[in-house]
């Protein structure tokens, strides 16, 4: 996976400069180019995308078949508090527990709210999209990222042999 290429603030992750060999000016110049840069990298690739990504690269990776599709979900307060956090930390991924940097928020019923009806038009327009091309998805769990007889469902999914896919020992919650 190649992050959050993307991510309006970043391309990939929050300390890279590139992602194949294409800046943040150069992606956001032209997102299309970056789609094609992770389709003709060799083995399988893929990245992140969230509901505040460039929406302009959206209906042409969703849109087509050969694309797997892996939609993560998460608690939605969890994932407001987390994403709160990243924003005030500036650490969108944390792998080691000794790099957490410690963020508090204040929480705001309007903002949440309105985060919930952004997630929940972003998922539905996920969904719509996927039932009217007919595509499917796997569908994953936040809580299940570490769960090996999961993993070996979306190595079967993407195709791959269940011993390519073992869960993070990495991944530490915000």
């Amino acid at each position: 996976c190649h992050g959050e290429v993307f991510n309006p603030r970043f391309v990939g992750g929050p300390r890279k400069e590139e992602v194949l060999g294409l800046t943040l000016e150069e992606r956001d110049a032209d997102p299309g180019l970056m789609l094609d840069r992770i389709a003709a990298a060799e083995g399988l690739n893929g990245f992140r995308y969230f509901p505040d990504h460039d929406p302009r690269v959206f209906d042409r990776f969703m849109r087509d078949p050969r694309c797997a599709k892996i939609v993560l979900t998460r608690n939605p307060l969890e994932s407001y508090v987390s994403l709160k956090i990243a924003r005030q930390t500036g650490q969108w991924k944390l792998g080691r527990a000794r790099d957490h940097k410690a963020g508090s928020i204040i929480f705001d019923g309007a903002e949440f709210e309105a985060y919930l009806e952004e997630l929940m038009g972003f998922q539905l327009q996920v969904l719509r999209l996927l039932q009217t091309t007919g595509q499917t998805a796997f569908h994953l769990d936040y809580e299940d990222v570490r769960d090996p007889a999961v993993l070996t469902g979306l190595a079967a999914y993407l195709g791959l042999d269940a011993e390519s896919v073992k869960p993070s020992t990495r991944l530490v919650k915000q």
